[in-house]
């Protein structure tokens, strides 16, 4: 496994502890990304082929969108979009089958 992708499993468990509810874990994985990859709004809005205004509410959370999205953003940033869902820690071992 590459440094890179260490680090992002690394940044991965922390911001999702500290998540809330509005995804804020996600928004900092993209801000990272693109502060490491020198890409700003206008640029990322092109590889997206989206408006720039989009990409202001995205990263705004002032807007609602799909795992599709989501993904065409990570591919933009060249990441891989892995949705999951993981026990809340206070549920983990209280599971009933």
């Amino acid at each position: 496994m590459t440094q890179v992708n260490e680090n992002y499993k690394l940044a991965n468990r922390f911001y999702m502890k500290t998540i809330d509810k509005k995804g804020s874990a996600f928004l900092r994985s993209i801000l990272l990304r693109m502060k490491e990859l020198g890409v700003n709004q206008t640029e990322l809005a092109k590889r997206m082929k989206v408006s720039r205004p989009y990409i202001t509410k995205v990263l705004s959370q002032d807007v609602n969108f799909s795992f599709r999205t989501a993904a065409k953003l990570a591919a933009a940033l060249k990441m891989e979009f892995l949705p999951m869902l993981v026990p809340s820690p206070e549920e983990e071992g209280n599971v009933d089958l």
